[in-house]
């Protein structure tokens, strides 16, 4: 099994060395997809940004990393990857990007209410105040699914909203440490 990651790590670092200037450029057309939202929910304030914020991270930061992951299956298919491949990835996967960019921010809105909620005084102090690690640890589940959500939701050629979700979770499950290290990481 260590022979077989050594293996993965090696070529990663190789397709990585070929190609470092290209995914740094899809990388930094995926940071620069994040500033809209996050400048609108940071410096906006207010209803407007608890609208507008979400609704620009469906529909610009969920394509864009959904072509992000695509792009980056891509470079392991192929020696030297273009960059038009990203473009083309978002061209193909946009739908598939909003759908899971939708899926992501309904559920961040849900943690954010419950965490409201759970942390308020009278709740807090309550039995019911233990429903705040529960919501914690739904958080940090998502955060490690998420390694296998967008990479699937390219994969899979027709995609079911439940067959994604399952599939995710299997994965996720299958391989417990890595979902735990790389959630810890994404968390973070």
């Amino acid at each position: 099994m260590a022979r077989q990651a050594l293996k993965v790590l090696v070529r990663s670092l190789g397709d990585l060395w070929d190609n470092l200037f290209v995914l740094l450029a899809a990388n930094l057309v995926w940071a620069v997809s994040l500033m809209p939202p996050l400048a609108i929910m940071v410096f906006v304030g207010g209803t407007v940004s608890f609208i507008i914020g979400p609704l620009l991270f469906i529909l610009i930061v969920g394509p864009t990393t959904l072509a992000l992951y695509s792009f980056t299956i891509e470079v392991t298919r192929q020696e030297k990857i273009e960059f038009g491949e990203y473009w083309r990835g978002l061209k193909r996967y946009y739908r598939r990007g909003w759908l899971v960019g939708l899926l992501n921010t309904a559920f961040i809105v849900l943690v954010f209410f419950n965490f409201l909620f759970y942390t308020t005084p009278d709740i807090s102090r309550s039995p019911l105040g233990l429903g705040l690690y529960l919501w914690i640890s739904f958080s940090f589940m998502w955060f490690c699914l998420q390694i296998f959500l967008w990479p699937l939701t390219v994969r899979m050629e027709v995609l079911k909203l439940g067959n994604l979700l399952r599939n995710a979770f299997l994965a996720t499950f299958k391989y417990p440490v890595l979902s735990i290290l790389v959630g810890f990481a994404l968390a973070l």
